[in-house]
């Protein structure tokens, strides 16, 4: 047994709260090491105190692998005031206890040697809104999404030179396009910023409080939220607080009147007069002339920012923001920010563009879910490049899942492409078979599917022209279109794909076959994914419907096709772990 690989880290991610009855713990071994672990556990005082000496077992669930270790899971009861546990490990030659005084024979001082999980403290939980659960983003790009009903689309189909150049998409054509996105299958509606900005992006901001003309202003906003709400859908606002652009006229005071202005300090100069051109000396966000950054850790800063979080909640009733570069920002700042949103509107959520692990972040008291670019690179490795065998597919995903709470892994924001990318139908080299799978993966996987504006018209584009306006006329690709419509609608309609447990089943490299399961209220669907270049066939429960085909399978096995996928769903009796 490699004892060294052993892991386990109490009351941080290995040990922590499900809900206000049930903790999860977790262990970490070497991948193939152990061939079971089963948790032991007690409530500490009731034993000491109360000569209750039944020490409660369970064995743990292997719940994922990352091509160094399993990860093993269980979900037991907790409403003590501490739980004592600790683990034993079944290796190959040798079985082992595990505690938080390291390694002991079992029955030898168990509960010196146990870790301790202390109570469950509601405020302390990691809880995300109930309508998260359900929730398909679409992100809008707001000045190459849609011009409006009726207005003249001359020289729209392309892709913006630069950041001056604008293709005119405002609020009106996303209050026109409320039924299309609808039928999409999209409920939540984030875009990229709109407040004024002299660009078409509006990351170079001048005003923080008021929406762009250019998209319609204040009032159309304001019309566009109630619209939105009245459809039950959400509304997301991309939130830039870690610098301005060069006419915030806090900066345009700096730049006239140097260290005599009030504002001096609200900026990060090294000397003065300020340069604004190139060689500048401030700092500036990826040293940007355009975007000076701003002293986050000046008080006058900090609430200047949480008043313009709230703001525009308060204002305008948003649903929430998604943080640009969120990295940029204190833990103290984004705690604060929460705290402060959640007075004025508890289901209200903060999102975060982070590019890589995201657990600082993910814990319940800063953010409610972040852009999940892995997600991003796994599915293009598997789906796309074929760079990947199921069991390393596997495994990329199995990093995460390990690692993240479970309340943050199943709410990741799980996109193929944004603004910021390359088209994911580009990267695919618009090979459509693929794009579809990637789709289907995409809305059957835990967490919430993330859709970029234009990915499911099949439009393509590097660098700039990702930016590109929609192709609103018949050069879209309208069995893209429906395959989207047609996977959300499979979700929509299968509780078990948006609320269920996750378990894989199946990874074969020889077969090239990847599949997993979703469980739910007594419902099970099973997703297969056939990457190889044979035909393959598996197995099926009695009374299985296939969801693609919308039929009851009367066979005892189903073939699958190469590069195509089977959905299958079956009633069962459900079992939790431990509880």
């Amino acid at each position: 047994m490699n004892k060294q690989a052993i892991i386990h880290l109490p009351n941080l991610e290995d040990s922590y709260a499900l809900n206000e009855k049930e903790a999860v713990i977790r262990l970490r071994a070497a991948q193939g090491d152990l061939q079971s672990v089963v948790l032991i556990y007690i409530d500490k005082y009731r034993h000491m105190f109360h000569d209750y000496h039944v020490w409660e077992q369970c064995e743990m669930a292997r719940v994922a692998s990352d091509g160094r270790y399993d990860f093993f899971e269980a979900i037991i009861p907790h409403d003590c005031q501490v739980v004592d546990y600790y683990f034993v490990l079944n290796g190959v030659d040798e079985a082992i206890c595990y505690g938080y005084g390291g390694f002991f024979a079992e029955n030898e001082h168990q509960l010196d040697m146990s870790f301790s999980m202390p109570a469950i403290q509601k405020d302390d939980l990691f809880v995300l809104p109930e309508w998260t659960k359900t929730a398909v983003i679409y992100q809008i790009f707001p000045d190459s999404f849609y011009r409006g009903d009726g207005a003249d689309f001359e020289g729209w189909y392309r892709g913006p030179r630069d950041g001056d150049d604008h293709l005119g998409g405002t609020l009106q054509g996303v209050i026109d396009k409320l039924d299309y996105i609808q039928l999409l299958g999209a409920n939540v509606i984030y875009m990229t910023p709109i407040v004024v900005s002299p660009t078409n992006h509006k990351y170079h901001i001048s005003d923080f409080y008021h929406v762009d003309p250019r998209f319609g202003g204040d009032d159309k906003f304001a019309e566009l939220v109630q619209l939105a709400h009245a459809r039950g859908m959400r509304v997301l606002l991309d939130g830039v607080l870690h610098s301005t652009g060069l006419a915030f006229p806090a900066f345009q005071d700096v730049v006239r009147n140097g260290r005599d202005s009030k504002y001096w300090n609200w900026f990060l100069i090294n000397d003065f007069p300020v340069q604004t051109e190139y060689p500048i000396n401030y700092k500036a966000w990826g040293k940007l002339r355009e975007m000076p950054n701003l002293n986050r850790n000046n008080p006058e800063v900090v609430a200047y920012l949480l008043d313009v979080m709230t703001f525009w909640v308060r204002e305008f009733d948003i649903d929430g923001w998604r943080l640009d570069t969120v990295d940029d920002m204190s833990h103290a700042f984004l705690r604060e920010a929460r705290r402060r949103i959640h007075a004025i509107k508890p289901d209200c959520i903060i999102g975060g563009e982070l590019w890589y692990d995201a657990r600082p972040w993910l814990k319940g008291d800063m953010l409610d879910s972040v852009m999940n670019y892995p997600f991003t690179h796994n599915v293009l490795a598997f789906f796309g490049k074929k760079a990947v065998s199921p069991t390393q597919f596997s495994h990329g995903l199995g990093w995460l899942r390990g690692r993240y709470p479970y309340q943050a892994w199943t709410g990741l924001w799980n996109l193929l492409s944004s603004h910021d990318t390359v088209r994911f139908f580009s990267q695919l080299d618009e090979d459509v078979t693929a794009m579809k799978l990637a789709v289907l993966f995409q809305f059957t996987y835990p967490g919430t599917p993330f859709i970029y504006a234009g990915d499911e018209l099949g439009m393509t584009g590097h660098s700039l022209q990702c930016r590109c306006g929609l192709w609103w006329d018949k050069r879209h690709n309208q069995e893209l279109l429906a395959y989207y419509r047609r996977a959300a609608r499979l979700r929509q309609e299968n509780p078990a794909l948006m609320y269920g447990d996750f378990d894989e089943i199946l990874v074969s490299d020889e077969r090239g076959l990847y599949g997993f399961a979703r469980r739910f209220e007594g419902t099970e669907i099973r997703v297969f994914f056939n990457m190889g270049t044979a035909e393959q066939t598996i197995s099926v429960l009695e009374g299985a419907v296939d969801l693609l085909e919308g039929e009851v399978v009367t066979a005892v096995t189903i073939k699958i096709q190469p590069k195509s996928a089977v959905i299958l769903r079956h009633e069962l009796q459900t079992t939790k772990n431990c509880v």
